[in-house]
């Protein structure tokens, strides 16, 4: 699932190791932006396979990304 309004989203979601839930911090203006940012974010080795997203929820803003886990909901920030 991918998502523009993180407030909705972030840190209420209910996570579940069958998915993951990216949310862009961004404006909808931005959404013609989120096809490239998502193969990048695939790309990054914290997230480059299935098993290593599933479980997740990923937020992505202008700074960085941060996420947490269906384990652990601590926030971990990606660099």
């Amino acid at each position: 699932m991918i998502v523009l309004n993180e407030k909705d989203f972030w840190r209420k979601v209910v996570v579940d190791t069958r998915y993951c839930v990216i949310c862009f911090a961004w404006p909808d203006s931005r959404a013609r932006e989120i096809p490239l940012s998502l193969r990048l974010l695939l790309h990054r080795p914290e997230f480059n396979t299935k098993a290593k997203r599933m479980g997740k929820v990923i937020r992505v803003s202008d700074e960085k990304i941060s996420y947490y886990t269906f384990h652990d909901r601590q926030i971990r920030t990606v660099t």
